[in-house]
């Protein structure tokens, strides 16, 4: 008999909250069902706005992160092994305004990330 393998995922979950479709008590339940022993949600925080220009889509994020959280904490609940987590944008000179922010929730974790290079 083959062993299972245990799954873990630190970067997805990428619910209704940042461009998926799906709630997050769904995408818990999924992977309850594969039998994940940890899933952590990631939703993409706010672009800080010294960086803003109108390509940018996630310039209003922090407004939809209490709810964001409230229903990662619900599927904690059910699913022990679910994590909360963001997707932090790397931006240079943004780090004070990014830690300021990121602050006023509990994650458990952060994913860095660089999606916006400077052209010129």
């Amino acid at each position: 008999m083959r062993e299972r393998m245990s799954l873990s995922s630190f970067h997805g979950g990428h619910s209704r909250f940042s461009g998926g479709t799906d709630e997050v008590r769904e995408i818990a339940e999924a992977a309850a069902s594969k039998n994940f022993v940890a899933f952590g949600f990631t939703e993409h925080f706010q672009t800080p706005p010294m960086a803003m220009s109108p390509d940018m889509a996630l310039h209003d994020q922090l407004a939809r992160f209490d709810q964001y959280v409230a229903d990662v904490r619900a599927a904690q609940q059910a699913h022990p092994f679910v994590l909360l987590g963001a997707e932090v944008e790397y931006i240079r000179g943004a780090f004070d305004w990014t830690r300021e922010h990121v602050s006023r929730w509990p994650f458990d974790y952060l994913v860095g990330s660089v999606h916006y290079m400077p052209t010129s």
